[in-house]
């Protein structure tokens, strides 16, 4: 929401703060998941590249992911889910989940 809130008018960020939604990270449910997740990740990267060769190894990408993995707080939809509900927001969903990727929010009531 970073990246696009500044670009709506008055009107439509009044109305932008009283609905959230969230497009982020959240934790997989189990450690199988989590190394699926990063499977797939890193081999549509390395396709990505067969198809658009660059000076980039995907060796470094490897690095640079499991690296960026550390650094991550990633929390269950779950879990950000309720916490959404306890501080005041109704209609609290996930709208979208791919895998490690999620898009939840809710109305502020």
């Amino acid at each position: 929401s970073g990246f696009a809130i500044h670009h709506q008018n008055d009107q439509n960020k009044k109305r932008i703060y009283k609905t959230i939604l969230n497009l982020d990270q959240v934790a997989s449910s189990s450690t199988d998941l989590e190394k699926l997740f990063d499977e797939y990740f890193l081999e549509s990267m390395e396709l990505s590249l067969r198809d658009n060769p660059t000076d980039t190894k995907i060796e470094d990408i490897q690095t640079g992911y499991y690296a960026d993995k550390e650094l991550n707080k990633l929390a269950p939809v779950g879990k950000q889910l309720n916490w959404l509900e306890e501080i005041g927001f109704g209609h609290v969903d996930c709208y979208f989940k791919n895998m490690e990727l999620s898009l939840f929010g809710g109305i502020k009531k």
